[in-house]
């Protein structure tokens, strides 16, 4: 029949590439094919071969990629992270680092197989009759492949669960002291402006303006970019909100104490007036050790009027505390402290009726309530 196939010839056209050259050896070696056939089908097969190996290859230098950028990410939370010093810490180092360690070994594993498949392109073999058996080697590399992206999909899936609960506790954290996390996340409030006591260099990392409502990890599209791109975000949110957490004075200047003023209006103990009190007023036995409430630079350490013996030390990122009234002080300006150490004895120096602390923290030049940055210690 005109335009019919010969037997041979349809018969070759439904067989795989292999199963076709074996068929057209067989039929070479009996004389009824010519070798050109035997030729164009080999070509064919080393082609779809070389073709197979090259997409092989860009996905897994792709996943190899994603999963060092990942393992990254988390290195560097992992790294700014205070050191853990309570069971909460002790576990989230814990999980980040065994993300981490997952993560380096899934790399590792697909640099291996980048290597498997050098020797399986066939523009650099002659060795031709052997690819059944690089076929076999392809196969183990893409099941390697599969059990890479499902580990990094796992490593991911897990790091950001991580990541938004630890973001929302740390947010909760910060809005207890009556700060909005928004201010300085998007960038409302700028470093070392707001009043005359906090135009230093500040000591913290600082923040990057981000939008406040991050997306959802679960409403996000399988598109590598765009989950990168959100686990930048991630990363820049957490590692503001932990420095700004660092530069927050949580806790208390004195282990135990009577508050006898607190913050707001009052009576003025001399004049007995209504008057604005910009701190509260700690009892305690006189030359009781008072102690910084965070870590930061000294820049005022000396005898002012009213004040009497006055420290205030600035912790960056416009947040400066004030230790006033005191009967010694240990720093002097310029000096750093770190959390916990004794700045000076309570004492009854200055307008002062009699020995107590006056305490105050100044954010962006504006006082706020102690009491709130006392009490969120506790969520810390």
């Amino acid at each position: 029949m005109r335009g019919s196939q010969p037997p041979i010839g349809r018969t070759l056209g439904r067989l795989p590439d292999i199963r076709v050259l074996a068929t057209a050896l067989a039929i070479i070696l009996t004389g009824c094919v010519p070798a050109s056939i035997i030729a164009h089908h080999r070509e064919v097969a080393i082609t779809t071969h070389d073709t197979d190996i090259a997409q092989l290859r860009q996905r897994l230098d792709q996943v190899t990629w994603e999963t060092n950028v990942l393992r990254e990410r988390i290195m560097t939370v992992r790294g700014r992270l205070p050191m853990p010093i309570d069971k909460p810490g002790l576990i989230l180092h814990d999980q980040l680092g065994r993300m981490e360690r997952r993560l380096q070994g899934l790399a590792v594993r697909g640099e291996v197989a980048s290597t498997w498949l050098d020797p399986l392109e066939m523009r650099q073999s002659v060795d031709y009759w052997a690819l059944p058996k690089r076929r076999q080697r392809v196969e183990t590399v893409e099941a390697l492949l599969k059990g890479m992206e499902y580990g990094k999909r796992q490593v991911l899936s897990q790091f950001g669960s991580l990541a938004e609960g630890t973001i929302n506790d740390l947010q909760r954290t910060i809005a207890a002291t009556g700060l909005d996390p928004r201010d300085f996340l998007e960038g409302r409030l700028r470093i070392g402006q707001g009043g005359p006591l906090v135009n230093v260099e500040p000591l913290g990392r600082g923040f990057v303006p981000l939008p406040f409502n991050l997306p959802r990890w679960d409403e996000l599209s399988a598109d590598p970019t765009a989950v990168l791109a959100l686990l930048q975000l991630h990363v820049e949110r957490w590692d503001g909100l932990s420095s700004l957490l660092e530069s927050l004075p949580l806790g208390s200047p004195l282990e135990q104490y009577t508050i006898t003023s607190h913050y707001g209006l009052r009576s003025d103990p001399f004049r007995r007036t209504r008057a604005l009190h910009t701190g509260i007023d700690l009892w305690a036995p006189r030359r009781t050790p008072v102690y910084a409430t965070a870590a930061g630079k000294v820049i005022t350490a000396g005898y002012y009027s009213g004040w009497g013996r006055l420290i205030e030390i600035d912790h960056g990122n416009g947040v400066v505390t004030r230790f006033s009234h005191l009967d010694r002080m240990y720093v002097m300006p310029g000096q750093r402290v770190s959390k916990g150490d004794r700045i000076g004895l309570l004492g009854n120096t200055g307008r002062s009726t009699a020995p107590h602390l006056h305490y105050e923290v100044v954010v962006h030049g504006i006082p706020r309530d102690p009491i709130n940055f006392i009490s969120a210690s506790s969520r810390s």
